[in-house]
């Protein structure tokens, strides 16, 4: 029975019995209908095997390869164990609280530093959607993110939640309707200019299929409901 492995850039999830792929390079996703996920879950290397969507019909080689070659030939899924990653579902806890309340939600007095922060922050997020490949802009966060990781202490929620609060009474003044990728985008950009560095989460549901993310750090998600959160099953991470 052929292991099958991840290509570099497809992060992926389970969903309501269904895989689903998020094609990073190419900006798109793809689903799995969940007899074949059945299948899958038994040769995609890494797959945590408590983690399957049922029973799966006996299965040999030949079905393996006819199954799936339209994934393998769609750059999703490889045989080779050298150029692909093993499959591993993001590393995001199920959220339990948001970081504002609904007492602490009300407008927060910004100073000219953090106007001037937000407004940097929110035209780069802006600009970046529109010129640049997503997936440049996300191993961007990566990258920053890492390099900060051994300089960086406990997280500082306090700290955090006075900067969403600015963050939030400023987003009235800026020109663009709502959009969870711009928001959730200028916001880590606005954070990471006073050293804070949550986690950018996508998220999808498989049937009908929906995909959202949302800025959250630990149990708590600074930009989004907890139930709307946790309504999405998350398929990356950054």
């Amino acid at each position: 029975m052929t292991q099958l492995y991840l290509c570099s850039d497809i992060h992926v999830c389970l969903d309501n019995g269904c895989f689903v792929f998020l094609d990073l390079g190419r900006n798109k996703y793809r689903g799995c209908d969940r007899e074949r996920s059945r299948i899958l879950a038994t040769v995609l290397h890494g797959w945590p095997r408590g983690n399957q969507t049922g029973p799966a019909r006996k299965i040999d080689k030949t079905t393996t390869s006819y199954d799936f070659e339209d994934f393998v030939k769609g750059g999703v899924l490889t045989p080779d164990p050298i150029s692909g990653k093993i499959a591993e579902p993001p590393n995001v806890v199920t959220p339990v609280d948001t970081l504002l309340t609904h007492e602490d939600s009300s407008a927060s007095p910004a100073g000219l530093s953090d106007a001037l922060n937000f407004f940097i922050a929110g035209s780069w997020a802006d600009l970046a959607l529109r010129r640049k490949p997503i997936d440049q802009i996300v191993h961007k966060i990566q990258d920053r993110k890492q390099r900060r990781a051994d300089q960086l202490s406990c997280f500082d929620y306090e700290k955090a939640q006075e900067k969403v609060r600015t963050f939030n009474t400023l987003r009235a003044l800026y020109p663009r309707k709502y959009l969870c990728l711009f928001d959730s985008l200028a916001l880590i950009e606005f954070l990471a200019r006073f050293e804070i560095f949550p986690t950018w989460v996508f998220g999808v549901k498989a049937g009908p299929f929906r995909a959202h993310c949302w800025v959250q750090e630990g149990t708590t998600t600074f930009n989004e409901s907890v139930d709307q959160a946790e309504s999405y099953t998350p398929i990356m991470a950054v």
